[in-house]
């Protein structure tokens, strides 16, 4: 036999080996590619959990803050908030339905040192006879929880508790007061806690100032902070159900601040399982390769940090490996690229299927919130970047009768809500501003407010709370038109007499000295006339008390027809009334007496009696430049 032919034998006869090593080669190559594919595909489902379970806790959050939002509306809508109106306000939230984790809504107040009995007696009158501060002890000042709604079970425990005394709150509130921006707490033990079943608490405190008073720097925030409205969340409750239907696929813990140890576990949402063991899937041999993510949030301020692990349901989402029967069915590279090809149409399609259900849960999420918006009881709108209104709840349609198709961008809003020309431009820039300065940092606009032209027409002074959502900017609208009408009410009666409407005492004293330090500036001169009914007590006597009130109206009109707008009269007391002429030249002062003397003089017909009142001269007071 040749040569030739012993060597084409040998490799006809390693063909097979060839073909062989050939297809095992191409076994090995399909193999590890497919394997690298099912991990991937697990990879992209546990990164898309991962990102869901973080959103939902980062929105539920803000929803929550939204609720304490409004708990402050309420106070700055208010000269005061009353126990029945605080809790008519809680109630109306419906909190054990919508808002899972929230033990309550509260208001804590700050007393000074040398109240505390005064507020002692008053708590206890409002019916609490063993109402006390705790813990006990001196300090100034004092803080105490006087408002939580729901007041009954275990939020009884914390009626009256002193906030500011423990570090790791009086933290978080300080931080709210200085910064006016809710200020979550690190972890704490509630004091609703009763020692069965205990949970992993914290708080969450947003600042009510004085209404009478600014606080737009940090001096005038904590010289003027009246207390704070909070919530306090027992962890367990708080994460119950908000990871939807596949919350078996993943292992959540969370963590207060950056450690993870036991002392900082807040929560762990499998934890019956070994802490220290960690699920390997068959296609993973090392602790490196298993699924897990670590991840900080900021929340009020305040860090967590987010531990999140694949559970052993996770792997079943996606099909991880079906390279072994399709390897067996032959070395054919038309089955191969065929199985190839079903593997990526079927992971398609399961994908699909996967990302169809999240946001089916998503947009329950959704239209809840929605709900719960709806069902506010301020007005709340938001709009993106590119000032397109996205959003208008009920309540800001019943307040201002605009719906989203009447202001569907912030242009048309500008335009109805402010028609003058002059106040929309300054009402603008001072909100664009504040948007400008806000924007990056994604931090809270600070309160302003406007006057808002309704749909019919009316006029409504409103306060302005905005804050950034994301891309969004949510704007909450408080009408405070009531309240501005009582102070304005209540600053009228602390100056003016309430017979005759003449400026009173108080009043005419300051004009005074604002008139004296004008004129030492300006070199003018300036006169004070002095005039007193002498027969009023037996008008009083004679007529009764109803025709000398109608006496001394008649007497302030006729003195006030004698006078200049620039001029101001004033009733000190009884019969006696004073006269403040600004600018006036001395001769001019003598015109002006005898002109009141002249109509005080002619009688004066009261209900049907004509009454003559005598007076005495008015006395004159010049005063020029420092005399």
């Amino acid at each position: 036999m040749s040569s030739s032919m012993i060597q084409g034998t040998k490799l006809i006869r390693s063909l097979p080996v060839v073909i062989a090593l050939g297809l095992f080669a191409i076994t090995i190559f399909s193999w590890n590619q497919t394997q690298r594919a099912s991990s991937q595909a697990n990879q992209d489902y546990f990164d898309f959990r991962v990102r869901e379970a973080i959103s939902h806790i980062e929105n539920r959050m803000a929803t929550y803050q939204q609720v304490l939002h409004g708990a402050r509306g309420l106070y700055e809508a208010s000269v005061e908030v009353t126990r029945t109106e605080f809790r008519d306000y809680v109630f109306s939230l419906h909190l054990a339905d919508n808002f899972p984790g929230n033990q309550g809504v509260g208001f804590s107040r700050i007393i000074p040192a040398d109240q505390k009995e005064a507020h002692l007696s008053a708590v206890r009158k409002e019916g609490f006879p063993e109402y006390n501060i705790l813990p006990e002890g001196e300090r100034d000042p004092f803080t105490s929880i006087v408002f939580l709604e729901p007041l009954a079970d275990r939020n009884l425990r914390a009626f009256g508790y002193d906030m500011f005394s423990e570090p790791v709150r009086r933290e978080a509130m300080e931080r709210s007061r200085d910064s006016d921006k809710p200020a979550m707490s690190g972890k704490v033990r509630l004091v609703q806690e009763d020692g069965k079943k205990e949970q992993a608490g914290f708080l969450i405190y947003i600042p009510v100032y004085d209404n009478h008073f600014p606080h737009d720097t940090l001096s005038n925030r904590q010289a003027n902070i009246l207390g704070w409205v909070y919530s306090p969340f027992r962890m367990n409750d708080l994460m119950e159900g908000i990871f939807g239907e596949y919350a078996q696929d993943i292992d959540v813990e969370i963590y207060d601040g950056d450690q993870i140890d036991a002392e900082s576990l807040m929560y762990d949402s499998n934890d019956s399982n070994d802490p220290n063991s960690i699920y390997l899937p068959a296609t993973h041999s090392n602790v490196e390769d298993v699924l897990i993510s670590n991840q900080t949030i900021n929340i009020a301020g305040h860090t967590w940090t987010i531990l999140i692990l694949a559970l052993p349901s996770l792997y079943t989402r996606v099909d991880a490996d079906e390279s072994l029967p399709t390897l067996m069915i032959g070395t054919m590279a038309s089955l191969l690229f065929g199985w190839l090809a079903r593997l990526l149409i079927t992971g398609r399609e399961r994908a699909l299927k996967i990302a169809t259900q999240m946001n089916r849960q998503y947009i329950e999420s959704e239209t809840t919130l929605q709900a719960i918006l709806d069902s506010s009881a301020i007005g709340v709108a938001w709009a993106n970047r590119d000032g397109k209104i996205e959003y208008v709840n009920s309540k800001f349609t019943s307040m201002f009768g605009y719906t989203l198709k009447d202001v569907p961008t912030e242009e048309q809003w500008y335009i109805r809500a402010y028609p003058d020309t002059k106040y929309r431009r300054k009402i603008i820039a001072l909100w664009d501003s504040m948007v400008e300065e806000t924007m990056q940092d994604g931090s809270h606009l600070s309160p302003m407010e406007s006057e808002i032209t309704c749909q019919d027409g009316s006029v409504k002074q409103v306060l302005l709370l905005g804050s950034w959502a994301g891309s969004k900017l949510v704007v909450n609208f408080t009408d405070i038109t009531e309240r501005k009408k009582s102070e304005a009410l209540a600053e009228y009666k602390t100056n003016h007499d309430f017979l005759t409407g003449l400026a009173n005492r108080a009043l005419f004293s300051e004009h005074l000295d604002q008139a004296i330090n004008m004129a030492k500036r300006e070199s003018y001169q300036l006169a004070v006339l002095f005039i007193d009914l002498d027969n009023f007590k037996h008008v009083n006597d004679k007529f009764g008390h109803s025709v000398g009130d109608a006496l001394l109206k008649e007497v302030a009109a006729r003195i006030k027809e004698c006078l200049r707008e620039s001029d101001l009269v004033s009733r000190m007391a009884g019969d006696e009334f004073l006269v403040l002429l600004r600018e006036i030249e001395k001769n001019d002062v003598a015109l002006v007496a005898d002109k009141i003397r002249f109509v005080l003089g002619h009688p004066f017909i009261i209900n049907g009696q004509s009454i003559n009142s005598r007076h005495s001269a008015p006395i004159i007071f010049n005063f020029r430049n420092n005399t």
